[in-house]
This record gives C-alpha cells, structure tokens and sequence, in this order.
C-alpha cells in the first residue's frame, strides 16, 4: 500500500515539474521579445510531451554534430541541472552524459544508464534533457532555413 501511495506521490510530482518546466520555458520566450516569443512558443509546442512520444522521437543527430548543440547548449543545461540533483558540479557525470548524446545514444539508454545514479530523479531529468535538445535541434534547423 505504500509503494502504490509513493508511486502515485512521484507521478504527482512529475506532473508538477513538467508544468513548472513549461512555465520556465513560456518565460525564457517571453523574455526574448514578442516577435520571438511567437516562434519560441510554436517551437515548444512542437516538442511532444509525453515519455514515450518523446524517446520516440527521430532525432535529426547530424544536425546537431553539425551546429555543435552538445557541447555549445546543452553542456551548460546539463552541468547545472547535474548541480541542482547533487549539489554539486560532478565533472565525470557530466561528461558521461554529454558522451553518451555525442555517441546518439538513446535517451531510454542513457535513462536506465543513470537510473544507478540518480534514482528516481533520473527519469524527470531525461525527460527535460530530451526536450531541451529536440527544441535546440528545432531552433537550429529554424536558422538554417532562415539562412537559406
């Protein structure tokens, strides 16, 4: 009867952190302007919400070697996402992670790779890593057809 009780508390706190996640990033777009508020916006609803429409998702991996978007955006999300869960900046995770995204290893991969880790904060941090880098990829293939 716990466990069930602990479970249904974890799926409420997922939902929370998945809200809380959608305000920030409704913020980030209102901070950058109108004009780009609209096209930031469109960006996010684009990226699918849910686990398993997320990890389904084809990830354009040449796109992002080509514009660098591992080590250029998300490096820095990851060292202070890595810091907010450990209190700490723990160098060797970091790379760990960023290793696995420069090898197009799975997000279910690297899920139950840091599962060891980060318990069952794992599962909500690659959630939001995920997303991260599909609206970096949108954002960069929005640039590259700007420039065409």
């Amino acid at each position: 009867k716990k466990g069930k009780e602990r479970e249904k508390e974890r799926e409420r706190e997922k939902e929370k952190e998945k809200e809380r996640e959608k305000d920030k990033e409704k913020k980030a777009a209102k901070d950058t302007g109108s004009g780009a508020l609209a096209e930031v916006k469109s960006l996010i609803d684009r990226i699918p919400t849910t686990k398993a429409d997320l990890f389904a998702l084809d990830v354009n991996w040449t796109l992002v070697d080509q514009c660098s978007i591992v080590e250029r955006k998300m490096r820095p999300w990851v060292a202070k996402k890595i810091n907010e869960y450990l209190g700490e900046e723990e160098k060797t995770l970091i790379d760990f992670i960023l290793g696995k995204m420069a090898e197009h290893t799975s997000a279910a991969t690297i899920l139950e790779q840091l599962t060891v880790v980060l318990d069952e904060d794992a599962e909500v941090f690659v959630i939001k890593m995920w997303r991260m880098l599909v609206y970096e990829i949108l954002r960069a293939q929005v640039e590259q057809d700007k420039s065409k």
